[in-house]
């Protein structure tokens, strides 16, 4: 049974509310900002370092998730392929083909679900 708080305890517990403060509201260029920077990182190929920037930063977009685990899978292979090229060369070219299919970031006058999964869809 859950007790109402009363007297001093109703104090103490309004009290230590005030410890807890909201943090900056996020805004959503800020948040498509922090999103390419984790499919940039992707594309590096380190999971970790992409799990870093989402527990840091709070923002982990369920949709382009898939893309992010994509790209790092594509960045090892090449590395493997290739193992004499730099990492900064095989980010490029996977940015390349981000920033030519676009399929997960923001289309022109807006996000609209069903035509980025539809291109999607085309691009697979």
């Amino acid at each position: 049974m859950f007790e109402v708080p009363t007297g001093s305890s109703l104090i103490r517990a309004t009290t230590d509310l005030d410890k807890y403060q909201g943090g900056e509201a996020r805004t959503s260029e800020n948040t498509l900002l922090q999103v390419e920077t984790q499919v940039r990182a992707a594309c590096l190929g380190v999971a970790s370092t992409v799990e870093k920037l989402q527990t840091d930063t709070g923002v982990k977009d369920a949709f382009t998730q898939y893309w992010i685990d994509n790209l790092i899978g594509r960045a090892r292979n090449l590395k493997k392929a290739h193992p004499q090229r730099k990492p900064v060369e095989i980010q490029e070219e996977l940015m390349v083909w981000v920033n030519e299919n676009n399929p997960f970031l923001t289309l022109e006058g807006g996000f609209t679900y069903l035509i980025v999964s539809q291109r999607v869809a085309d691009v697979l």
